[in-house]
């Protein structure tokens, strides 16, 4: 027994196959503009928060249990750098989410180290390699080589594709596996047989993309919904859902290991907004609490995100924004009444992958009273779906005729122009510094050749700046003894001690200009870092001068 005629799909298959020069151009063309607009300034940006975790999760790195003492050194950590170590400092410092990611980097990072431009090129390669792959897709979906044309250029420019590839976080990676899983699955929905092989690589795909991020997971509640739409054939059906099965029965191998532990960490974090909302209901932080007008603003927010529309970020309100909303919309729109039914099957299906995000995160809102969910970047693993949308809502545009063709080229314009002048924004990545890891390895090695006979050694605010501290300093400094003591007011300094007296050197003074990259431990947990030397009470006045001045201050 069937649901009615399926959808067939067409049979291109490599993304290489069958293109035209002036096509193989355009797509390399794609490929080279999405690779710059990538690598920009992507060594100058200082890991901000949640990057930093990822970086020291990947080095086995935490905050509780076995840790490296006060006291500990540079040459000290590579001790600490083992895959157990990895995947308990995931679930202390992530909750377990994403423990795929830290895995792969742990094996990254050796090869090619820790600086913040080598950890993002992970991610960077992952948005790349998710490019090809929609090309391949938008083919095989509709048979159209300018609709997956449209579809990579748009994912080229996005910014969400682009915040997702210049940040060392799983979300690059979490995203090109699940479109993998997508990609699998409209290709055993056009099967004539369903393979052991096409349910193996479904499940990996699925349970990979899951372990690397577990919001992934709105994307794979969506697939049976896309299998009716796409009125698969019931004995493929179930070929599908053996593969998703399996997918749940490794999910669940990993949460009895370690990922159980994990979500009680996530269930501390969300305890903690929800307290936030009950002490005061009107609170608007990166999250407010959930009511009809903030679950509308979530859907508008998550939408703009993955449609490709950053101009939110230049300061104008939501409500002026959400009405360029209405492009996309018509094109989409357009799209759909013109089509014939198999493809309309297909543009429903994507509907579906694309709004997945916004109920997803509805669901979480209402239950827990927050609208952490909303977050914008949540709705990039949507978003490959969103650009085919509007990549076949494009090619069809130039097909087009009658009184409604010009609001469509009027739409077509006002598209690409909104995602052009998106890049103009910088990036919605929650990196918000320069890369100051140089200066303050500088300052180190200077201070160091100065008091080169005396006993020196490190102190920081936070055990995290602690590590960065010793992750990123030179070999000159590996013998330096870090100590962490929570009354010292600046993040990184170097105390000198010279017989009866001693003085500070403020190497990473405090800055209120960077906050989201500013080293801080989680405040969810309870520290106890043990004992640490005294700290002296002042400053000299070559230290002074060498913070203001840097290598210019005199011997």
């Amino acid at each position: 027994m069937g649901l009615g005629e399926p959808t067939v799909l067409h049979s291109s298959s490599a993304w290489w196959k069958d293109l035209s020069t002036k096509h193989r151009w355009l797509l390399f063309a794609i490929i080279v503009l999405a690779s710059i607009l990538r690598l920009t300034s992507i060594a100058e940006l200082e890991l901000w928060h949640d990057e930093a975790g990822s970086v020291l999760a990947a080095n086995g790195l935490n905050y509780v249990g076995d840790i490296p003492p006060q006291g500990f050194t540079k040459a000290d950590l590579p001790a600490w750098n083992t895959m157990p170590n990895v995947l308990r400092a995931c679930v202390l410092i992530d909750g377990g989410n994403g423990s795929l990611y830290p895995v792969l980097l742990h094996g990254w990072t050796g090869l090619f180290g820790n600086s913040p431009v080598s950890v993002r090129w992970l991610s960077l390669l992952a948005s790349l390699i998710a490019l090809l792959v929609l090309f391949t897709l938008g083919r095989r979906l509709f048979d159209d080589v300018p609709t997956a044309l449209w579809a990579s250029g748009l994912v080229a420019v996005s910014q969400t594709f682009i915040g997702q590839a210049v940040q060392g976080r799983s979300y690059a990676l979490a995203m090109l596996l699940s479109l993998l899983a997508t990609a699998l699955l409209f290709r055993m929905a056009g099967a004539s047989r369903v393979t052991i092989g096409h349910i193996g690589l479904y499940a990996l795909a699925v349970i990979a993309a899951l372990l690397c991020h577990y919001s992934a997971v709105y994307v794979f509640l969506a697939h049976p919904f896309v299998a009716l739409v796409m009125r698969v054939p019931w004995k493929n059906i179930w070929r599908m859902a053996v593969g998703g099965l399996i997918a749940i029965v490794l999910l669940g191998i990993w949460m009895q290991v370690a990922g159980n532990e994990g979500l009680e960490q996530m269930k501390v974090t969300n305890q903690k907004y929800v307290d936030m909302v009950a002490a005061d209901p009107g609170v608007l932080s990166f999250f407010a609490a959930t009511k009809p007008a903030t679950l509308a603003e979530g859907w508008v927010v998550q939408l703009l995100a993955a449609t490709g529309n950053g101009l939110r970020y230049a300061g104008p309100q939501l409500r002026v924004i959400m009405i360029l909303l209405v492009f996309p919309f018509l094109l989409i729109l357009h799209a759909i009444k013109r089509a014939q039914a198999a493809e309309q099957r297909i543009l429903l299906a994507l509907v579906i992958l694309l709004l997945s995000s916004m109920c997803y995160a509805t669901v979480l809102a209402l239950i827990s009273g927050h609208t952490v969910s909303f977050q914008p970047h949540y709705a990039g693993f949507a978003a490959p779906y969103a650009a085919l949308l509007l990549g076949r809502s494009l090619a069809v545009v130039r097909t087009s005729a009658g009184i409604g063709r010009p609001i469509l080229l009027a739409s077509t314009g006002a598209l690409v122009l909104i995602a052009v002048g998106s890049l103009a924004l910088g990036r919605p990545t929650g990196i918000t510094s320069p890369n100051r890891y140089a200066l303050f390895v500088h300052r180190t090695d200077v201070a160091l050749g100065r008091y080169s006979a005396d006993h020196v050694h490190a102190v920081h605010g936070s055990r995290n700046a602690a590590y960065l501290f010793a992750l990123y300093s030179s070999e000159q400094a590996a013998h330096l003894q870090n100590y962490v003591d929570t009354r010292y007011t600046d993040i990184s300094g170097l105390v000198v001690e010279r017989g009866d007296r001693n003085w500070l050197i403020p190497i990473r003074p405090h800055s209120d200009l960077f906050p989201r990259s500013e080293p801080r431990d989680p405040d969810i947990l309870v520290l106890d870092h043990g004992l640490a030397p005294s700290l002296p009470d002042s400053t000299d006045a070559w230290a002074t001068s060498f913070l203001i001045n840097g290598a210019d201050a005199p011997h």
